[in-house]
């Protein structure tokens, strides 16, 4: 049986990110103090030592690793390194639209960044994301939290099913 992480709310970690730099060109605040201090290139892991500890990592059961920090330092050879890593060692999803959000932002400035249809959104009362006023960008938001973590439909199965099936019931069966 492989190992488990267990974080402090007894959750499973099967999710981790890694940061191939602390020089990236984005600003993100889970990443980045408005103080940051940058390490000497000699004390930044190489790549073949991110792909050591990301195998550490698989081996205690994590199965999906977010690469940051490499937008758009990457180059080719550093990305062809973590293509061969992903195909050999079992990872799974690594390259989704959700995980490359910040990047998508940049390359979508042009475009109104305005929801216009009804939205419902699902907050995890112990998520390490912070719940956002979204109102400007959202304005038909319905907003609920429930008491799990980032992963909510896997954490609260039962109840992100009721409230999704009882939003779409109010705000969508009129709409057909």
């Amino acid at each position: 049986m492989t190992p488990q992480l267990i974080d402090q709310f007894n959750r499973k970690i099967d999710y981790i990110r890694l940061s191939v730099t602390d020089r990236c060109d984005f600003r993100c605040v889970y990443c980045m103090s408005e103080t940051m201090t940058f390490l000497p290139r000699a004390e930044v892991l190489s790549l073949e030592e991110l792909l050591q500890v990301a195998t550490a990592f698989v081996g205690q059961g994590v199965r999906r690793i977010r690469i940051t920090g490499g937008e758009p330092l990457l180059s080719e050879a550093d990305l062809a390194v973590f293509v061969a890593a992903f195909k050999q060692g079992g990872f799974t999803a690594p390259c989704h639209w959700y995980q490359n959000f910040t990047r998508n932002w940049a390359t979508t400035e042009q475009v109104e960044q305005r929801v216009r249809q009804p939205a419902l959104m699902i907050y995890g009362q112990y998520d390490m994301v912070r719940q956002a006023d979204m109102s400007a960008y959202v304005p038909d938001l319905e907003v609920h939290t429930l008491p799990c973590g980032h992963w909510i439909q896997q954490e609260q199965p039962e109840a992100t099913n009721r409230l999704l099936l009882d939003w779409l019931e109010r705000r969508m069966r009129p709409l057909v």
